[in-house]
């Protein structure tokens, strides 16, 4: 049994990234964020864990650590900003390594792609942009 695309004996000698890859992969994602959004987050800080924190599990309301990918958090704890206005202070993205990759095994979609989406969306819905807009800016992602 293999892959079509890879055959058995290529995955034996594969890894999941490591900590240090995944965030290398998160900041090509973060790079490639589109123009609106990446003026947006001019000041916002990406930060990549293996998984969340108990506080925000707990802040969450999850039921497990694996159900949250990526988190948008305003240093300041108020509305999410308006589209127009710029994140003049300083906030945090984090995205998830475990839950992403459990997220990613589920699914046939590349890592990589799987990783913009969720910056995409998570940053897209704290500055309050439609699905409709989210699914414009998808499109070029």
């Amino acid at each position: 049994m293999g892959s079509a695309r890879y055959p058995a004996s290529a995955w034996q000698s594969m890894r999941a990234p490591s900590l240090e890859d995944f965030e290398s992969l998160a900041i090509g994602a973060w790079e490639k964020l589109p123009g609106e959004l990446k003026h947006l987050c001019r000041d916002v800080t990406l930060r990549v864990m293996d998984f969340p924190t108990d506080e925000m599990v707990e802040e969450e309301d999850l039921e497990t650590p694996f159900d949250l990918l990526g988190l948008f958090e305003d240093a300041n704890h108020s509305a999410p900003l308006v589209i127009n206005e710029t994140a003049s202070r300083q906030s945090i993205f984090t995205v998830f390594r475990r839950p992403v990759l459990d997220y990613w095994c589920e699914h046939e979609e590349m890592l990589g792609d799987v990783v913009a989406q969720i910056m995409l969306h998570e940053v897209g819905q704290h500055f309050g942009m439609s699905d409709d807009d989210l699914d414009a800016f998808e499109t070029r992602v």
